[in-house]
């Protein structure tokens, strides 16, 4: 799974701007300096990795817990987003470390 979501952030990442509350608590945009891996969904994953889905669920919960993907707060989460939190750790975790 790592492999897979490093691979797809070499090749089809976005960088966008992440709307955030400012000092002033207003909403502004900010660049995002992660990349992020957008579109393919659990199932996707599963079918390119010949894996069940709940296995592909488990993987991606394990990378949000080591930091390899960020772990987004009580209703920011989206569905088909893989924001890559620390390249070199899903990196690491990909070459089996």
């Amino acid at each position: 799974m790592a492999a897979l979501l490093d691979c797809l952030a070499g090749v089809d990442a976005m960088v966008r701007p992440k709307t955030v509350e400012n000092e002033n608590r207003q909403l502004v945009a900010k660049p995002m300096r992660s990349p992020i891996v957008e579109r393919p969904t659990q199932h996707d994953l599963a079918e390119a990795l010949h894996l069940g889905h709940a296995t592909v669920e488990r993987a991606v919960a394990e990378l949000r817990r080591e930091g390899a993907l960020v772990r987004f707060r009580k209703g920011e989460r989206t569905n088909r987003v893989y924001e890559i939190a620390d390249r070199d750790i899903l990196q690491q975790i990909a070459r089996g470390g």
